[in-house]
């Protein structure tokens, strides 16, 4: 096997096992990782429409919207008007902050343990790659 494809190989071998374990340590806060990831997208950035968080998402707008609508049904989000009468802001709820606080602090442990052997070079060398894949799979 080339190296291209050990990569992509190593790459999809460690994707879902990630995801899995980070939606059962999401479920205690009914969350799964997309809905998470737009936390953190609203967190980092504001309130934003759900074109801009589905655009940063790079997901379909109706996906957006259910996602955002489930985070809604669970307190963690707010829709509120815009400078234009007719937009409507998604931003954290006091609830939302405050479980992104704790969910954090979960995550943090995972991270660490998942990282621990890497040192700080290798997870910075780790980070740019996987940016630079993530901005050519976009450009394709």
């Amino acid at each position: 096997m080339n190296s291209r494809k050990k990569f992509f190989y190593a790459f999809t071998s460690a994707y879902r096992p990630y995801i899995n374990r980070l939606d059962r340590e999401l479920a205690p806060f009914n969350l799964f990782s997309s809905q998470w990831r737009i936390m953190i997208y609203l967190k980092e950035n504001g309130p934003h429409t759900i074109s801009e968080i589905a655009g940063e998402s790079n997901v379909e707008k109706p996906t957006t919207t259910r996602l955002v609508q489930k985070l809604h049904e669970s307190g963690y989000v707010k829709s509120v008007q815009g400078e234009d009468k007719r937009v409507r802001m998604i931003e954290l709820t006091p609830r939302g902050h405050a479980v992104y606080k704790e969910v954090r602090e979960k995550l943090d442990v995972f991270y660490s343990y998942l990282l621990d052997d890497m040192g700080d070079e290798e997870q910075k060398q780790l980070t740019e790659l996987m940016n630079r894949i993530s901005k050519r799979i976009k450009e394709y």
